[in-house]
């Protein structure tokens, strides 16, 4: 990012004051303020643009408090209870939480005449990975306008993918919170508070945290399959309404459809 700054100095000034608030107005308004950003450059990406009203409010469950915010019933709910807020998390969460992540996927899925049967499975793969990728896509939906922007969803990208061998160490080959702990420690720096939380989860939710990096890697890849095969006469449009067009799928079967 050429700050200039030494390691330690530069996770030392990311835990800086100015990165974090808990005034509720501020963080209320941020997150509006990405909102218009991304709906007034979705069209460039995405066909969809009667999208549902999408509220945006501060999270009400406490069973929830591990995540920095979710998605629930149209709502995007942002997790402010006991800590500052991170400040780095405004454009990429809402990204994922909202638009053009869960918010625009749901959408979809409710205006496609799905099967009784389609109707009672839901794919994490395809949902979360989906939700991960467009992540991907804030410069050009108009946000990430700083390095410390983009910077926050880099900072997420990284615990996700820490998570997914973790993840086999605890659940395959029985891990125990200490070495899960050392393992997290010796990749992720200045994040210890949540490497507790991040293991719980794991344990918790097996295979869940593998659904992030997966899904969305192998979006990109069909994308890159796709621009390579298609070159200019390549449409980003086209080739988002293709991975969402029917429904929650299983991401194999997803794949076909995108490639042909």
């Amino acid at each position: 990012m050429g700050t200039g700054m030494g390691k330690t100095a530069f996770y030392k000034h990311l835990n800086d004051p100015v990165f974090f608030t808990n005034n509720r107005d501020s963080i209320q308004q941020a997150f509006e303020h990405t909102k218009s950003v991304i709906y007034a450059h979705l069209d460039r990406l995405f066909s969809l643009q009667s999208i549902p009203e999408l509220t945006i409010k501060p999270g009400e469950n406490k069973n929830l408090a591990q995540t920095p915010g979710y998605y629930d019933g149209k709502t995007f709910y942002y997790n402010l209870f006991d800590h500052p807020y991170n400040k780095r998390q405004f454009d990429w969460l809402f990204i994922h939480e909202g638009v053009p992540g869960h918010h625009y996927m749901e959408t979809l899925n409710e205006r496609h005449n799905n099967s009784e049967v389609q109707k009672q499975f839901y794919y994490l793969g395809l949902s979360e990975g989906w939700a991960a990728y467009t992540e991907e896509l804030g410069k050009q939906l108009g946000v990430y306008k700083t390095p410390y922007d983009e910077l926050g969803k880099w900072e997420w990208d990284i615990v996700r993918s820490v998570r997914v061998p973790m993840e086999v160490g605890i659940n395959y080959y029985g891990w125990t919170d200490e070495q899960a702990l050392a393992f997290w420690k010796n990749n992720i720096t200045g994040q210890d508070d949540i490497a507790m939380r991040e293991i719980a989860r794991v344990k918790r939710w097996p295979a869940q945290s593998i659904t992030y990096k997966y899904g969305a890697l192998q979006i990109m890849q069909w994308k890159a399959i796709l621009q390579k095969r298609e070159g200019s006469l390549f449409d980003i449009k086209h080739f988002h309404d293709s991975i969402l067009q029917h429904g929650s799928l299983p991401i194999f079967m997803v794949k076909k459809n995108v490639l042909g």
